[in-house]
């Protein structure tokens, strides 16, 4: 886009480039102060500045973010130089380029950078976890093998080993995100996996949470890595709990509905849903990000690592649902295995 501006920094002339990059028109821009107007906040200063830098006989070059038609948001590099006619300054010429897409991928890389960074640090620091788990799981059982079966510790001891190899499954999650483990995709029980997890959840879960649970009497069998599915449910209950600080309703149910546009092939769907004070758009919009979190030392939902069919339902103060559909692992003509 090729700008002229006058002495005064008002524009005298802007070629047809101006409408394809931003969406206004020519005579828009020549409206007074138009330009300020769409100039991201953050970056008029910067733009200021530029004037005042041309207009003392320098060139110079800024990038802003531009508020475009649609209301999206355009990066771009203007670079200005000035006009001089007998040796003084009599306006300016700028060229502004579109470099949306190249912010883009610089911040997909320093995202995916940062991925790499936690996925070494986590492989490093997981096996030495994992050799702490073991001896504490290793002291619950010595403590069964010399109690008898009605003692009233027994109930603690095999809950210790219960939440020992969970525990031990969330750590494996940070080594399936540095790729130094494989994914272990095996036929799936959903409702299996809703029980076993809400029964994990009730102690974490205040009296003022009622958690409640649905399941569909006949379900496909899906295909997945069942400790992923676990681990992202449990995140999902731990999340809505903490959104219902002053109590409500969370629901957890399954059924055979397949999403919208699906073809004729069976799915398995699970919805979780709560009462609590629900997102806004710009938290909603990135909850599919690995370690995003609106605590202070939250971890994220973990749904990246469930690449299947997600869509969330939230608003400020009305709650939030979650639906994950997935395919059936087998076909009604191939082995109908269903759970009950």
């Amino acid at each position: 886009m090729l700008i002229q501006r006058d002495q005064d920094f008002k524009i005298t002339y802007m070629n047809p480039a101006a409408l394809q990059l931003t969406g206004h028109s020519i005579a828009e821009f020549m409206q007074p102060g138009f330009c300020e107007s769409i100039i991201h906040p953050d970056d008029l200063p910067a733009y200021k500045q530029a004037a005042q830098t041309v207009a003392q006989g320098q060139s110079t070059r800024i990038e802003a973010r531009l508020y475009a038609k649609d209301g999206g948001l355009k990066s771009v590099g203007a670079f200005f130089h000035p006009n001089w006619d007998h040796g003084k300054v009599v306006g300016s010429t700028s060229l502004v380029l579109d470099v949306t897409v190249q912010r883009l991928l610089e911040e997909e890389l320093v995202n995916a950078k940062r991925l790499e960074l936690v996925g070494r640090l986590a492989s490093g620091i997981v096996h030495d976890f994992n050799n702490l788990l073991m001896i504490l799981m290793g002291l619950a059982g010595c403590a069964k093998n010399v109690l008898a079966s009605d003692h009233p510790a027994w109930p603690f001891l095999c809950r210790i080993e219960d939440v020992g190899e969970q525990t031990a499954h969330l750590s494996g999650q940070l080594l399936t995100f540095s790729k130094q483990r494989p994914k272990q995709w095996t036929a799936v029980d959903l409702n299996a996996v809703v029980l076993q997890s809400s029964r994990l959840a009730h102690s974490a879960v205040p009296a003022n949470v009622s958690l409640e649970t649905s399941l569909a009497d006949m379900i496909p069998i899906v295909m997945g890595d069942e400790n992923q599915f676990k681990q992202v449910l449990m995140n999902l209950i731990l999340n809505a709990r903490d959104a219902m600080p002053h109590g409500g309703r969370l629901t957890i149910r399954t059924d055979c509905s397949a999403p919208a546009g699906a073809n004729g092939k069976a799915w398995a769907h699970l919805s979780i849903e709560d009462t609590g004070t629900g997102m806004s758009e710009e938290v909603r919009s990135r909850v599919f990000q690995p370690f995003f979190s609106t605590k202070e030392h939250g971890t994220g939902l973990g749904l990246a690592i469930v690449q299947q069919i997600i869509e969330v339902a939230s608003k400020r103060n009305e709650g939030t649902r979650f639906d994950i559909w997935l395919p059936a692992a087998w076909t009604a003509e191939s082995e109908p295995q269903r759970t009950q």
